[in-house]
């Protein structure tokens, strides 16, 4: 496949440097003072041709890329000057331009440029695109304008890009779509709805807040045609094929000035998503952005188009409203329903390494996974006025969680045979209150409260006929084997902060900031064995089960003092941190106080707006969480078990980062990158002893220095008629691993290395083409390495204005030091038909082509190496209709 791709790319190169012609040149005043972001803007005459546009540079340059055979009229614009434009031919020869513009009597706040629809509006933080100067009425969903627009990029996954930087906030008229995620908003809201796209930077809801908060934000919002302004828009989805292969996709929506409905269906056992990453963070809910986020989040896997699994069923439902109560009061919110059956089927070989040995473990699992998901979001806004904002949010979450496994497991020494079922039930009820007020224009303030209730029960059951663990599980004989595992757990959370801003002047800020943090934690596990006699035997004599309560308090005080001296920006702070944390497990306690002092410092050089360097530090104490200090054994898995250490301190380490940042308009180069270092004092690390492929798995504290060095960068070219881009991913970490009673200084590498090339050109086929090299070293007790390559491409070819044709495909090998290779290859592929006008739209879809069964990975880790075989959905071929309200 790999050959295949590599040709096609030859044959777009050798083509694309033809039929161009460049036209590049400086805007200034009449003084010769360059005007940074002047707004270019080529208008065919013909209308077979789209406009081209650009932005000018730091230094007033641009660069228009033009087709030869078109007459284009080329204008310039800029606040508070007059508009300037010639005409250009592929007779006159002009390929440099430059325009002197004159002030006018007016001063306008915004950059209009002159065109007959105004195809671009530019004002300080918002760039508005006129959807229809840039597209050709033959797009379905909003996802597809995007991508036509100038600077604007949409990933698979349904997140949006503005110059390389990730939309954050995705809103209709202004106002939250759907908890403000992006996938449900490009997938669903149909493209003859949409007149304009704002693009709003340091983006913030309450905009007094907007010059203190230092946001980086960005948002992204959907202005609506004037006949959708009060109107019921969407359309209908439904898809068959062989093999009893299914999609049914609703979505409904109704906008009007004060009040906004949406309803969003979906059944189909495609393995097909409805939501993105963003999405879940939002849809968690609950937690105000000015605490502390989140760590982890059970709806994860609603997120991604899961191409792991053998069989998979879903149902999904969401509903999003929102009213305008009066003018200063808002309600909104949504509820969302879920409904998943997934099973999976896969080989997992693996070799675990040890002092002068390997051990061999095979194991063979299916799997089936029942999921229920249910959440419910409310929010309420006041605003008693231009300086003072009230905002309230509360989420409730409910998950229930079935899966049932038959595991097949073989190492040198055994094989057993179990069968496993794990029921997870969890309810989460999450709440803030925010109030946000500007006294004047030097002082704000601002007080947030939060607060999050999280309880859950699970019961783990492991039946099997022959003795497993037998060395650490207290099993008595018996001609079958039944172990259950019961827990529960309560979190109880709350978090109070104030925090005051004190603007000096332009250059100097003075923030202080007081809070509290307190958790309350209840935890249970409990091991027992059911015999076939009906007699129980407990182990908790056997140093199993933990019942842990666990009670941790954070009350700090803070300083910040942002100055600003010529284009650096510098924020200093300090942080007085009164830590107090406290376990008990049986009966027995443990108490921890200490009171730390925690420096940090954020700088910002800016060379101009597309063009900064940032470095950030921060000295960190992290707290070990609750069930690595519940100091009895838990049983984790059927060949593993862990065992907390309520000894456990804090972690301590240094962690800094270099951000840079170039964003060059006139040559067509935008450069990111990010290094960061972390070095550790102190860390925790899990000791693990391995016998014959069981674990025994315990945290310790240790003080043997920690480095762990990461870059990441990627750099875009434009080439004529061709994007070229160079991405890399680099980890470097130095640590101590603790296998077996011994301790060994450990080298972990990452390399990974990428080339992208992407078309450039309206007119020809969308076309993304990469290759990447990853590698994976490991040097510790032994020496382990996997290398792989990986070969994609990603096409959407319009036939013609009714047809269209798309298709993406990968290609990986995989090969490590123990001699295993593997590759695995998928191919997905569509033709849409759609008139111009139709409310009808038609697809024929292929998802794994070629029908492969099975995709293969390799991994590795402190005491191991791995190699995966999962089993695949098979090919799904599937005719879809669809209809738009």
């Amino acid at each position: 496949m790999h050959k295949y791709i590599l040709l096609l790319l030859l044959f777009f190169f050798s083509f694309g440097f033809s039929q161009t012609r460049i036209i590049e040149g400086v805007v200034s005043d009449t003084l010769g003072v360059f005007l940074q972001n002047a707004s270019v803007m080529a208008t065919p005459s013909s209308k077979e041709v789209s406009l081209k546009f650009a932005i000018a540079d730091d230094k007033g340059r641009y660069k228009l890329l033009l087709e030869s055979k078109y007459t284009y009229t080329v204008s310039v614009s800029y606040i508070g000057f007059i508009d300037k434009s010639f005409v250009t031919n592929s007779n006159d020869n002009i390929t440099s331009y430059n325009f002197k513009l004159t002030e006018s009597a007016e001063k306008l706040k915004d950059i209009v440029i002159n065109y007959k629809v105004k195809p671009i509006i530019i004002k300080e933080d918002t760039l508005t695109y006129n959807v229809k100067n840039f597209t050709n009425g033959n797009e379905r969903k909003l996802k597809d304008q995007l991508k036509k627009l100038p600077g604007i990029s949409v990933d698979k996954n349904g997140g949006i890009y503005i110059q390389g930087q990730r939309v954050t906030n995705t809103l209709v008229e202004g106002k939250s779509f759907f908890g403000g995620g992006s996938k449900i908003a490009v997938e669903n809201i149909p493209a003859d709805a949409v007149e304009k796209i704002e693009i709003i930077s340091h983006f913030n809801d309450a905009s007094f807040l907007k010059n203190v908060s230092g946001s980086n934000k960005i948002a992204l919002n959907i202005k609506l045609k004037k006949n959708k302004k009060k109107f019921v828009f969407g359309d209908l989805d439904a898809g068959s094929g062989p093999l009893d292969f299914h999609k049914l996709h609703t979505a409904l929506f109704y906008y009007s000035p004060n009040t906004t409905f949406g309803y969003i269906g979906d059944s189909n056992n495609i393995a097909s998503s409805a939501l993105d990453f963003s999405d879940v963070i939002r849809l968690e809910g609950g937690v105000s952005e000015f605490l502390s986020p989140k760590k982890s989040s059970s709806l994860y896997d609603l997120y991604n188009n899961n191409l792991d699994i053998f069989k998979n069923k879903t149902q999904f439902s969401a509903i999003d409203f929102l009213h305008q109560l009066t003018k200063k009061t808002e309600v909104s919110g949504y509820v969302l329903f879920s409904k998943t059956l997934n099973i999976k089927n896969q080989t997992i070989n693996t070799q675990y390494t040890q002092y002068n040995d390997f051990l061999f473990q095979n194991n063979i699992n299916n799997s089936n996974l029942k999921s229920k998901y249910f959440v419910g979001n409310f929010k309420l806004k006041y605003s008693p006025n231009k300086n003072e904002i009230w905002k309230y949010n509360s989420n409730v979450k409910f998950l229930k969680n079935n899966i049932a496994s038959n595991i097949d497991s073989e190492t040198n020494n055994y094989n057993s045979i179990f069968e496993t079922t794990n029921d997870f039930d969890d309810m989460n009820f999450d709440q803030f209150l925010e109030w946000h007020k500007s006294y004047s224009t030097k002082h704000t303030t601002s007080m947030v409260a939060n607060q999050v209730l999280d309880i859950n029960k699970q019961n783990n059951n492991w039946l099997t006929n022959n003795v497993f663990l037998s060395k650490l599980l207290p099993l008595l004989n018996d001609s079958y084997y039944n172990v259950n595992q019961t827990g529960s757990l309560k979190r109880n959370e709350t978090e109070f902060l104030f925090k005051n801003y004190w603007i000096i002047n332009n250059y100097n800020h003075i923030y202080v900031l007081i809070g509290n943090n307190y958790k309350s934690i209840d935890y249970q596990k409990n091991e027992k064995q059911f015999l076939t006699s009906g007699a129980v035997s407990d182990f908790k004599s056997f140093g199993f089960g933990n019942e842990l309560n666990y009670t941790y308090n954070r009350f700090y005080l803070g300083i910040e003092y942002k100055f600003i001296v010529g284009k650096l920006t510098n924020k200093l702070s300090l942080f007085n941190n009164i830590n107090n944390q406290k376990t008990t497990n049986f009966l027995i306690s443990n108490s921890l106080k200490n009171n730390l002092i925690t420096p940090k410092l954020e700088s910002e050089y800016k060379f101009s707006n597309a063009h900064t360097i940032q470095l950030n530090y921060e000295f960190t104490n992290q707290f070990p969480e609750y069930n690595q200090l519940a100091n009895r054994f838990n049983l984790e898995a059927f060949n593993a078990v862990y065992k907390g250490n309520e000894q456990l301190k804090n972690e301590q380490f240094h962690t800094s980062n270099l951000f840079y940042k170039k964003n060059d308009v006139y040559h067509g180069l935008m450069i990111n990158g990010m290094i960061n270092y972390t070095y550790k004092i102190k860390s925790i690390r899990n000791a693990v002893i391995i016998d014959d492929g069981n674990l025994l798995t315990t945290s310790i504290l240790q003080t043997n220095p920690e480095n762990n060095f990461g870059f990441r960068g990627n750099v875009t070219k434009n080439i004529n008629q061709f994007i070229l881009g160079l991405n890399t991913s680099l980890s470097f970490n130095n640590y101590y691993q603790f296998l077996d009673t011994f301790s060994n200084n450990v080298k972990h590498n990452s390399k990974d290395i990428g080339l992208v090339l992407k078309t450039n050109n309206t007119k020809w086929p969308f076309v993304t083409a990469s290759y990447n090299k990853i590698f994976d070293v490991f040097n510790g007790i032994n020496n382990l390495e996997i290398i792989s390559d990986k070969f994609s491409i990603d096409i959407d070819y319009e036939i013609n204005k009714n047809l269209v044709f798309k298709t993406d495909g990968t290609y990986q090998i995989n090969k490590n030091s123990l001699g295993q290779s593997n590759y695995s290859q998928l191919i997905n592929s569509a033709l849409e038909y759609k008139q111009v006008n139709s409310p009808w739209f038609f697809e024929l879809s292929a998802k794994n082509l070629l029908d492969n069964g099975k995709q293969t990975t390799n991994s590795s880790s402190d005491y191991m190496i791995s190699y995966q075989t999962t089993y695949i959905l098979p090919r799904v071929i599937m005719l879809s209709i669809s209809y738009k309200l």
